[in-house]
């Protein structure tokens, strides 16, 4: 399956959930350093191998944060793709939360696994989206439903 027709699936799953974005973190239920195949949701929905970095899709765009330490890395690995690089730490390039804010219209929701999202992280951007009325819900595992060959836990 390529990358293309996991967007296509993912985008399906967030319209049947009216979510107008899903955010995707490089993290397990247990904040792991290291983890294990089946929680590398971002090298499976991207192609991007890095230890951390954050994704952001949406209807219309597929976004990949990392820092410097993976500027080379995801630059070549997302090569030919839809997903767009946000080189954090560099002139004008904005967070993915205040990204979302920018580019999201208000009275919205945006999904999270609520299972691999750091409690404190969550309640930040709750309070962060709040401020345009968007909401987050954490009851949503898309990945679960399209990754049809996903690693055992």
């Amino acid at each position: 399956m390529t990358i293309k027709d996991k967007l296509e699936l993912f985008r399906s799953e967030m319209k049947n959930h009216n979510l107008a974005a899903y955010i995707i973190p490089t993290s397990d239920p247990h904040i792991s350093e290291y983890t294990a195949d089946c929680w590398k949701a971002i090298e499976w929905i991207s192609g991007f191998t890095g230890e951390a970095a954050t994704v952001v899709i949406t209807e219309t765009s597929a976004n990949l944060w990392v820092d410097s330490r993976f500027f080379i890395q995801a630059e070549k690995q997302i090569a030919g793709t839809e997903f767009i690089l946000h080189k954090l730490k560099m002139p004008g390039v904005k967070e993915f939360p205040d990204w979302i804010i920018e580019n999201i219209t208000s009275a919205t929701m945006i999904g999270i696994d609520g299972y691999v999202f750091q409690v404190n992280s969550a309640k930040n951007l709750e309070r962060l989206f709040k401020q345009k009325n968007i909401l987050l819900t954490y009851e949503f595992d898309i990945l679960g439903k399209i990754w049809t060959s996903r690693p055992e836990i």
